[in-house]
């Protein structure tokens, strides 16, 4: 019990920050990244465990349930969301409806422990860009999850009306 405590406690004050819009570090654009998931350690291992910044990623803020997600998203600008699938109340695929309905520019990456084809089908069907296993993530995958999300966004900013501007 004083495990998972103290995990959430590391989780909350590395991710106590106020989410910002995209962010220009220099030359490059920062893209913000929420994760909305309720495993505190899941989450702490996810953002130590890549680097984010090398690749012009910024972890803004974290949601433990697809409401606050909600409200996070009201409040800021967000790019890329990863979105577990089971969380209490409002699910994964549930979640991403509602973001590609309200929230069109966020893209949404669909997160699970398990290999369950109907996730997988609710997902895509909701407006997710990829469904990844937790156990599968390492620094290969996240690399060609951020290559996607690239090449998602070139062909999104392809797609825009003469005279918008995309990021």
């Amino acid at each position: 019990m004083a495990y998972r405590w103290k995990a959430k406690w590391v989780a909350l004050l590395a991710l106590r920050c106020i989410c910002p819009t995209v962010r220009q570090t220099g030359e490059s654009l920062m893209y913000n990244i929420m994760i909305v998931d309720d495993d505190a350690l899941f989450v702490t291992m996810f953002i130590n465990n890549f680097p984010w910044e090398e690749y012009d990623f910024h972890i803004a803020c974290h949601a433990e349930t697809g409401v606050r997600a909600i409200q996070l998203l009201q409040q800021n600008t967000i790019d890329l969301a990863f979105i577990d699938m089971c969380m209490p109340g409002m699910n994964g695929p549930e979640l991403i409806l509602y973001i590609h309905q309200h929230f069109p520019q966020t893209v949404c990456v669909a997160l699970s422990n398990h290999d369950d084809f109907d996730f997988v089908k609710e997902s895509f069907r909701a407006g997710a860009m990829d469904y990844v296993l937790k156990h599968c993530l390492n620094q290969q995958e996240m690399q060609r999850i951020i290559s996607a999300f690239s090449e998602y966004i070139k062909r999104d900013a392809r797609q825009l009306p003469q005279g918008a501007k995309a990021k």
